[in-house]
């Protein structure tokens, strides 16, 4: 060890020292985040995001936590609003499925919609969902009586309009229909259960007598009665893009092979047209519930969504 520090004094010896020193510190190194990049996390300024960068460069690790709620940097740059510090953390590779906060097993896609300013929120999905976060990841334990087990991204953006208030509501609209653009799946989404059914638990808490207490508030939507049929919407119109439609598509295919105007180029389709109605009928009952690949996320821009909802919600104002 001494001829380690000793070679550090010496010109040709420093990239090496530096190297070793490195080495050395990641073996010892506790997975505690600094007080003072804990602070810089926070801040989020120039200045701040240098000095994370610096102890990051000097080999740091990006996924090490504070002591006090066990988040990481990315979690921090979250909790406070950071778009730059959520940059800056996953240019370092920050494992975007970590749990944080306490003992709570929450992903950084459900921190995220746990904050309110929209822009941040929907710019932050984005940049997760880019650098890998699983949108369909299902939580494995309830929280505080916000969401149960087996809760997905979607029905957690969901439970927002369990508040009844225009803003929850207009965070809930916007990150359903982010979600749902970059494929969120729509069954098995709720503890099991489907995306409709979760929408139908916020209008009646009571049709589902087994979750009686699961969250600490469910409010009819009243107040936000126009957002909440826009967010139906987008979901009923989703369900039908992925499954009505393909379905619809395969029985006028059908059609016109029987009438022998048509010839399907997949031999499994070609087998399945050419049954008698009730064995044709029988297969079509195991058609999946939803496309297996969403497609790709059609480009729009963040005032060309919000603009969009406000026509939907609008919409469904002006229809009651």
């Amino acid at each position: 060890m001494e001829l380690l520090w000793r070679a550090a004094l010496e010109p040709e010896g420093l990239d090496c020292a530096r190297q070793t020193r490195l080495r050395i510190s990641r073996r010892l190194k506790t997975m505690v985040l600094p007080g003072y990049i804990i602070e810089a996390a926070r801040g989020g300024t120039a200045s701040d995001l240098e000095t994370i960068k610096d102890w990051l460069d000097d080999g740091g690790d990006v996924d090490d936590y504070e002591p006090a709620e066990r988040r990481t940097i990315l979690m921090v740059g979250i909790s406070y609003e950071r778009i730059e510090g959520v940059k800056l953390a996953l240019s370092h590779g920050a494992n975007v499925n970590k749990p944080g906060d306490l003992d709570i097993p929450e992903a950084p896609l459900f921190a995220v919609m746990a904050v309110n300013d929209i822009k941040f929120i929907q710019d932050a999905i984005s940049l997760l969902l880019d650098a890998g976060a699983r949108i369909n990841w299902a939580a494995p334990t309830a929280l505080d009586d916000c969401y149960i087990v087996g809760e997905t991204a979607l029905t957690y953006a969901i439970d927002w309009f369990r508040y009844d208030k225009a803003e929850d509501a207009e965070k809930g609209l916007v990150c359903v229909s982010l979600l749902l653009r970059r494929g969120a799946k729509l069954d098995n989404c709720w503890g099991g259960r489907s995306a409709e059914e979760c929408l139908r638990h916020v209008e009646e808490p009571g049709a589902f007598p087994e979750l009686e207490g699961a969250y600490s508030i469910t409010r009819p939507p009243i107040k936000t009665k126009a957002q909440f049929a826009a967010c139906k919407k987008l979901i009923a119109d989703e369900r039908r893009r992925r499954y009505l439609l393909p379905r619809k598509a395969f029985l006028r295919l059908r059609s016109l092979s029987l009438r022998k105007r048509a010839k399907p180029a997949d031999p499994m389709l070609s087998s399945v047209v050419r049954l008698p109605n009730e064995l044709a009928w029988h297969v079509l009952s195991f058609w999946p519930a939803e496309a297996d690949v969403a497609p790709p996320p059609p480009i729009i821009s963040d005032e060309a969504l919000l603009s969009e909802l406000d026509g939907l919600v609008q919409a469904q104002a002006n229809s009651r």
